[in-house]
């Protein structure tokens, strides 16, 4: 039988738990929100980040909108999330991770 004793301790120990459950769902929210920030910065459209010619102007055009665009945006970074470069010709992808 229960006395009054037990029901405090079980009551508080299940406050506690509630509260530790708080806790570890505000702990993942803020890893979530920090992990979600940009983690990429502006990169400059050049041949060293873009060695081919046909993906560079491609980023250029399509994706920054203008052909004598010589920075990518981290804003556009982040908004692109889909690239169709099919019968492009392009060789060399060396960018993308960017």
């Amino acid at each position: 039988m229960k006395t009054k004793a037990n029901k405090r301790q079980v009551h508080r120990l299940s406050r506690l738990a509630v509260a530790e459950r708080k806790t570890h769902r505000a702990l993942f929210i803020c890893i979530f929100l920090i992990l979600s920030l940009p983690l990429c910065a502006d990169v400059e459209i050049n041949s060293d980040n873009f060695p081919d010619a046909t993906f560079r102007n491609f980023v250029k055009e399509a994706i920054m909108g203008n052909a004598n665009a010589t920075t990518l945006t981290t804003d556009k970074i982040n908004s692109t999330t889909k690239i169709s470069l099919n019968r492009k010709g392009v060789a060399d992808f060396k960018g993308i991770p960017n």
